[in-house]
């Protein structure tokens, strides 16, 4: 994985501390970023298992959290178990995808650019044969404005801003970033080559009609077209039929081939002056049409120096089967999301809010398919949910942040992770108890109550009526003020033998099971209730609270849960005769 160890040395000895770390992706595998390109990023090791990713989320909650973001084609996500806060954004392109390889990272020792072939996959970085060129890019220079100015078309169709910012740049440089996309009848990539006579071009995949593809403006006047695809059992192409045009020749690179299986999946360009790598291959859709492409182009003085490996002219036949067409003609038109909805989650208040971005009013009922819920929740009832069913929703976003659009008949019209936003380490809970029960047994079940020993024997069900069910294969216990007393004369016992320990203190108050973060959300979820039981349960939890929040930092401290219980007369004067 040459790619990896260069993108680690840079994070590691180029850039110094991330600022800034944006990354666009025609197709994306989820589990592959959150194993392998964010623990760089955060100075960390590759997670052992998923429950260590708790510790990446750290850098990425709060005010101060690293501003990293991650875009992808709205219809190829490969993977869905999300574990990470890492913030990710579909694009949609309709009638075309969003299809450029790009990684900008901005340190506080210099700012660095990778442009190339390779998609966020462990295929594209590790299987197949990729192209990369990576740029030192100096402050406020030409091409630093080149790519913000790319960034910026992307936050845009990301719904992440409305206005571009403009910057003056110019092309014709020893180096250029170039971009384009919704170019129907000009190719911006290939006026920046400067074509004359000659262009080898190395593309896995191919507009079916090369003879018309060829006839356009910029190819006029060249004599000569070398082409080394990618070929399928060694000499297959990707192609309906061979073009008749005399220019066009194929070649094969026997040493670009790790074996029969590997992708040779590189985008190069080559012409008489310049050569350019990214994401565009050798189709109309890529050159000519809606697609979303980028590369980067520079000026060279001698060829050979680009010729990579001495390649053998052949013949190739025609590939009898379709297989993993990337960016071709959108044959499949229909199965392809036609929306972009973004839900965001807002840990301040706990409330979601649901975002079309591409401006569109809803013609007719749509429904939203949450974690943790059975059924589909319709859009107009969606802001009227309670706050103890946002709670579970929040809860679930642990282990699950998918959401899906489904219309009447329940086809899924869109799919895609939950935006978490605001989040920090005291209004977050991590894979954790879910009911009273849970908690107080928790208490009195381990020696270190924040272990909850009892929820690795437990299986959650949701039924039919949207509850969830908790089998156990241990013994059960039911809720009494013997178990709470008892259970919060242990977590003060606990804290007692803590308190000191900075770490320890942090995994008591937030971050373990039965933390006391996940205690107060649990009791809030019920404060209505008129319960005596709840009532005395409110005033042991305050008053633990308050003892913590003597050794918190200010910005960690907790909140108090305010007693908006209401109580029967016989209760009122059974809490005034304790009070005495």
């Amino acid at each position: 994985m040459k790619l990896y160890s260069e993108y680690k040395k840079v994070i590691t000895e180029k850039i110094g501390k991330i600022e800034k770390a944006y990354f666009t992706t025609f197709n994306m595998d989820i589990a592959f970023v959150e194993k392998y390109i964010l623990p760089p990023l955060l100075g960390e090791d590759i997670p052992d298992n998923k429950f260590s990713s708790e510790d990446l989320n750290l850098p990425l909650m709060g005010k101060k959290s690293l501003d990293i973001k991650f875009f992808y084609d709205a219809n190829n996500l490969s993977s869905f178990d999300k574990n990470t806060l890492i913030q990710t954004y579909p694009i949609l392109i309709k009638g075309g995808v969003f299809h450029p390889k790009v990684i900008y990272l901005k340190g506080e020792k210099g700012t660095y650019l990778f442009v190339g072939s390779g998609n966020l996959t462990i295929n594209g970085w590790g299987r197949n044969i990729e192209a990369f060129e990576i740029v030192d890019i100096a402050q406020n220079s030409n091409l630093e404005n080149q790519v913000l100015n790319f960034f910026d078309s992307v936050f845009i169709l990301a719904g992440l801003k409305q206005r571009r910012t403009i910057r003056d740049v110019t092309f014709e440089n020893k180096i250029d970033f170039i971009y384009s996309f919704q170019k129907e009848e000009e190719s911006t990539f290939l006026e920046n080559l400067n074509i004359d006579n000659s262009l080898q071009i190395y593309s896995p995949y191919f507009s079916d009609d090369l003879d018309e593809l060829f006839k356009k403006e910029q190819f006029e006047n060249i004599k000569q077209i070398d082409i080394v695809p990618d070929l399928i059992e060694n000499q297959k192409i990707r192609l309906k039929q061979l073009p008749e045009d005399e220019r066009v020749k194929f070649f094969y690179c026997e040493k670009l081939k790790k074996n029969d299986k590997a992708v040779n999946h590189s985008k190069i360009w080559i012409s008489d002056t310049k050569y350019a790598i990214g994401s565009y291959n050798c189709t109309k859709p890529a050159l000519y049409g809606k697609n979303f492409e980028a590369s980067i182009v520079k000026s060279y003085e001698d060829k050979d120096d680009f010729l990579l490996y001495k390649c053998n002219e052949v013949k190739p036949e025609i590939l009898d089967k379709k297989i993993d067409d990337e960016d071709g003609i959108l044959e499949d038109e229909d199965d392809r999301f036609t929306s972009l909805y973004k839900l965001t989650a807002d840990y301040n208040d706990m409330t979601l809010s649901l975002d079309r971005i591409d401006d569109i009013n809803e013609e007719s009922e749509r429904y939203i398919l949450l974690p943790s819920f059975s059924d589909v929740v319709s859009i107009k009832d969606f802001k009227n949910l309670l706050y103890e069913r946002r709670f579970r929703i929040f809860k679930a976003l642990v282990k699950n942040k998918l959401f899906e659009i489904q219309d009447e008949q329940k086809r899924i019209l869109y799919k895609g992770f939950i935006l978490e936003i605001n989040v920090k380490q005291t209004n977050r809970v991590t894979d954790s108890a879910e009911t009273l029960d849970d908690i107080f047994l928790s208490f009195a079940d381990a020696k270190n109550p924040t272990e909850a020993t009892i929820l690795k024997n437990r299986t959650v069900d949701i039924n039919d009526n949207d509850e969830l069910t908790y089998k156990r294969k241990n013994r059960q216990i039911s809720i009494n003020y013997f178990s709470m007393f008892t259970g919060f004369k242990n977590l003060n016992k606990r804290f007692n033998e803590i308190e000191n320990d900075d770490k320890k203190l942090e995994r008591f108050c937030y971050t373990s099971a039965c933390s006391l973060e996940v205690t107060r959300q649990i009791i809030k979820t019920k404060i209505e209730s008129e319960s005596l039981f709840l009532y005395l349960t409110v005033l042991e939890l305050n008053k633990l609270i308050r003892e913590v929040n003597k050794k918190l930092d200010k910005d960690k401290k907790m909140e108090q849960l305010e007693m908006n219980l209401k109580l029967s007369k016989q209760d009122k004067k059974f809490i005034e005769e304790m009070m005495k």
